[in-house]
């Protein structure tokens, strides 16, 4: 008997981590579905760690051809964009909100509107790191992805987040620097699904929104109830979505 073998790589969120992904890739796991979670880490600038990231994903990714497929959530969904714009021909994309600064234009009314929130998050992180304030600053971002999410995280999780603070707003920064030719994208681009949720906040939905109308190889889903860190507290919301990419591959055949 022969099966069709699929390798999924999953991107993770700024600050999350690849653990963060571990349900996900518990869910998605089978005898015919192997999972990776590579970190977005290394040393040197934020700028670095994500062209590192990239790198490392496009090598990755090359064995396995179109027998591979991305997941990428947020800061993730950044590095598999720019991956398959150096050369990686994954089968799908999978991306939930990627954050891809470059799909909004400051001049549009609309747009200027969903940056504003994270505009105000640099500034609120920036101050609050200049007074000493490591938990103000990671409150900033936290919060920018929905409101009383710090609120709600385990004092462990906004200790460890507190000490990573200077890092995660430079990280924050670098991701609204990083260039991404989305014209170049739509010539190259395998399939792909972006997928937002309605509780989301609006500066990634709107991302989300104009990737996919520059795109005409994307499907835009918005999953009902979920929000921006649903595949990490909401795996089970997002793993459907994962698995109707699954039963297209094409990949090598085991026996």
């Amino acid at each position: 008997m022969t099966s069709r073998i699929t390798t999924w790589f999953l991107m993770h969120a700024a600050g999350a981590g690849p653990g963060s992904l571990k349900p996900l890739a518990a869910l998605l796991a089978s005898d015919d579905c192997v999972v990776e979670r590579p970190p977005i880490s290394g040393s040197g600038p934020p700028s670095s760690a994500l062209d590192t990231a990239v790198e490392a994903l496009v090598e990755a990714l090359r064995p396995h051809g179109s027998s591979a497929r991305v997941f990428g959530h947020s800061m993730g969904g950044l590095v598999a964009v720019a991956a398959v714009l150096r050369g990686a021909r994954p089968g799908e994309l999978v991306l939930y909100e990627p954050i891809v600064h470059a799909a909004l234009d400051p001049k549009d009314p609309g747009d200027a509107d969903a940056l504003k929130p994270d505009l105000a998050m640099h500034q609120l992180s920036r101050a609050a790191l200049a007074a000493g304030d490591l938990a103000g600053a990671a409150e900033a971002f936290v919060d920018s992805m929905g409101a009383g999410t710090w609120a709600n995280l385990p004092r462990e999780a906004q200790t460890q987040l507190s000490a990573q603070a200077p890092e995660l707003s430079a990280l924050a920064e670098a991701v609204s620097k990083f260039p991404v030719d989305l014209g170049a994208l739509a010539e190259t681009a395998p399939r792909i699904q972006i997928l937002r949720g309605t509780r989301s906040p609006i500066f990634t939905r709107t991302i989300a929104q104009r990737v996919s109308e520059v795109l005409p190889q994307a499907t835009l889903i918005d999953v009902e109830h979920a929000h921006h860190m649903s595949p990490v507290v909401h795996p089970d919301r997002i793993v459907p979505f994962l698995l109707r990419a699954t039963e297209t591959s094409i990949g090598p055949v085991r026996q």
